[in-house]
């Protein structure tokens, strides 16, 4: 355990490999071969989409992981973050094997992660490229007019009061729900200002203008 611990990973950014992934790969060698290849399947669907069903993983572990919940979710949180990390440093399948092995995992399961891996490879780099430097989308982005109300001097076609909502939309976790702070953060949010209603116009005609290029790059 000392000189594993003394290694650096490849699939760790060259790092040393956490101590929980160090427990959770003790549980990963209680999965069959056989089982850790549809775990695996389930894994990277995870990876891809964010959308993860922990009962139906849980019917693939019960008779090899006895923690229950707690060794479900272990395992899926390992496995992620092996594939993830591997694919983000694009890690090549010898190497992989090799560390993944060092740290504990029996070569039957070892083999089936690393196949997995080499399958998927292509797909997972091409997602997380796709998510470089992109925040959090939106769900939705809505807006009125409260009310206009005449400007004392009668010119300028008064004021225009306008109440934006957005709703971003949430981070999932590990556990397939919002972070304590995502969640708080996703809560709708209200702009309101004012403005002349002259210049509403103007800024209603801009923003048609900068959907309608959006619509274009869709």
């Amino acid at each position: 355990a000392l000189q594993t611990r003394a290694m650096r990973f490849r699939f760790c950014g060259d790092l040393d490999a956490p101590d929980w992934l160090l427990a959770e790969i003790s549980t990963l060698s209680k999965v069959t071969a056989v089982r850790m290849k549809l775990l695996l399947k389930q894994v990277i669907q995870y990876v891809l989409t964010g959308e993860i069903n922990y009962q139906k993983i849980s019917k693939l572990t019960q008779e090899s992981l006895s923690g229950g919940y707690s060794d479900t979710k272990g395992a899926v949180s390992a496995l992620h973050f092996v594939l993830s990390n591997s694919a983000k440093y694009d890690v090549d399948d010898t190497t992989l094997q090799l560390e993944i092995q060092q740290l504990g995992l029996p070569k039957d399961n070892a083999d089936a992660l690393v196949r997995a891996f080499r399958e998927s490879k292509e797909v997972l780099r091409n997602r997380f490229a796709e998510q470089t430097f992109r925040v959090n989308a939106l769900q939705s982005v809505d807006w009125r007019v409260d009310q206009v109300i005449a400007s004392s001097g009668g010119s300028g076609g008064g004021q225009v009061h306008l109440k934006l909502t957005v709703d971003p939309s949430p981070h999932v976790t590990d556990s397939g729900k919002e972070s304590g702070a995502d969640a708080a953060q996703s809560k709708a949010d209200e702009i309101a200002f004012t403005m002349p209603m002259d210049k509403f116009h103007i800024f209603h005609h801009e923003l048609r203008q900068a959907r309608a290029q959006m619509a274009k790059l869709e």
